[in-house]
């Protein structure tokens, strides 16, 4: 079902549906996952973390320390990202 240019498919598995997975590759369009339910996690909040979770995955670091600067710096880099973003727009 398209909904405001958004495709919704629950229960759905584009990663296995050769129909599905085509357009989404040709369109160009991200996909989310279904956010995890917390009510304390807005689905705003939502995007930047699995970003970081595929950042992240396979990755291992030989301390917390590394850990934490890693994610620290590609926050920062996010965040320069997105104000480029912002002032290229206004």
């Amino acid at each position: 079902m398209l909904v405001d240019g958004r495709l919704l498919h629950d229960h759905a598995r584009p990663q296995a549906a050769l129909r599905t997975q085509k357009p989404l590759y040709r369109f160009r369009w991200e996909e989310f996952d279904h956010p995890a339910y917390s009510p304390d996690l807005a689905p705003s909040d939502y995007h930047p973390f699995q970003y970081l979770k595929r950042f992240l995955a396979g990755q291992h670091f030989p301390s917390d320390d590394d850990m934490q600067t890693t994610v620290t710096s590609l926050r920062r880099g996010l965040l320069r990202h997105r104000h480029a973003e912002i002032s290229v727009m206004v």
